[in-house]
């Protein structure tokens, strides 16, 4: 966290208030978005990306492999 300032000093704003299972939210700097998803549950869940998300890099998970299925 403390190597990307964007988690420390990012604006904070709720997305997906309405989901059932995830939790997310995004911080966003004058250079960087990050885009934070949490699964609260012991379930699967199911989450689209949005349109126009051009690159991703996976900087933490508690998951050995992260869990991807492209549709």
């Amino acid at each position: 966290r403390k190597e990307n300032d964007v988690f420390v000093y990012g604006i904070y704003d709720l997305i997906l208030s309405n989901h059932k299972q995830i939790f997310g939210y995004t911080r966003t700097s004058d250079t960087k978005r990050a885009y934070v998803l949490t699964n609260l549950t012991d379930c699967v869940a199911q989450f689209t990306l949005y349109q126009g998300l051009s690159s991703s890099q996976l900087v933490l998970s508690n998951l050995l492999e992260p869990v991807t299925e492209h549709k």
